[in-house]
């Protein structure tokens, strides 16, 4: 490895960065602003700019809900990923869930079980009137 990059001069810049500024330089002198390489390489240089803002954006960006539901759960001593006992794996909150649905499913039926029972008994209290037929022009009720 050589040490002639990383020689500083009077002013303290290294002899690698000097070089990269003339070159830079030279650059700026042969791109005329009219010619099409000079405008390629300020679209290039904007959509670079554009990237990088784009970039710090994204990290400076806030929690999403979904991150914010796993703090939330991680605060309360919960498993941040499935909101059950911490260690809790996907294959058991899967479970756990299932059941809780299951078993809310039962109540659900067994109260629709109760309605229908409740319902019958009142519509045998209230049962219309036997109609029968008399005569062949009209009915009678009892």
């Amino acid at each position: 490895m050589s040490l002639q990059g990383n020689k500083k001069n009077k002013r303290g810049q290294s002899s690698a960065m000097l070089r990269e500024k003339k070159k830079k330089e030279k650059e700026k002198e042969y791109l005329s602003k009219f010619s099409p390489e000079y405008h390629k390489e300020m679209e290039d240089r904007q959509k670079r700019d554009d990237r990088k803002r784009r970039r710090e954006e994204r990290r400076a960006k806030k929690l999403t809900p979904a991150q914010k539901r796993f703090k939330e759960r991680e605060a309360k001593g919960l498993s941040g990923l499935t909101g059950g006992p911490k260690g809790e794996t996907l294959a058991q909150s899967r479970a756990r869930r299932k059941k809780a649905m299951q078993d809310a499913a039962r109540e659900r039926n067994k109260k629709f079980k109760e309605k229908r029972k409740n319902k019958n008994k009142l519509q045998e209290n209230t049962k219309p009137k036997k109609r029968f037929n008399t005569s062949k022009y009209g009915s009678l009720s009892l």
